[in-house]
């Protein structure tokens, strides 16, 4: 059905960008998304121990993470890491990618200004 189509278009971009007029919200919305799957990952492959090493390297993952062309086992150094980490992997890049896009939406009101 068109309707459900474009009435589920329209509601991404209310939540991900005020249609084009925030492009903060996207920024957030990726680093949330990033974060939970982090969080899942994280407890899921490892313990985590608050010594500044591991903490450190916590935060350069997660900032990896953030590229839409990582993959878990480049990121994680897993070479046995499960195919549905990488499936939820690609589905998190996907989002991220809709947001990148946002975010470059936003920024065009300011291409006549």
């Amino acid at each position: 059905d068109k309707s459900r189509k474009d009435r589920a278009i329209l509601t991404f971009n209310k939540l991900s960008n005020d249609f084009g007029l925030s492009w903060t919200r996207p920024i957030l919305w990726m680093f949330l998304l990033n974060f939970i799957f982090c969080i899942i990952l994280f407890s899921q492959i490892s313990t985590f121990s608050m010594e500044a090493k591991d903490v450190f390297n916590s935060i350069g993952m997660f900032m990896e993470f953030l590229i839409p062309t990582s993959t878990v086992s480049k990121v994680t150094e897993v070479i046995d890491i499960n195919k549905g980490w990488q499936a939820l992997n690609i589905v998190k890049n996907i989002f991220s990618t809709a947001f990148i896009y946002q975010i470059l939406v936003a920024f065009r009101r300011f291409k006549n200004a």
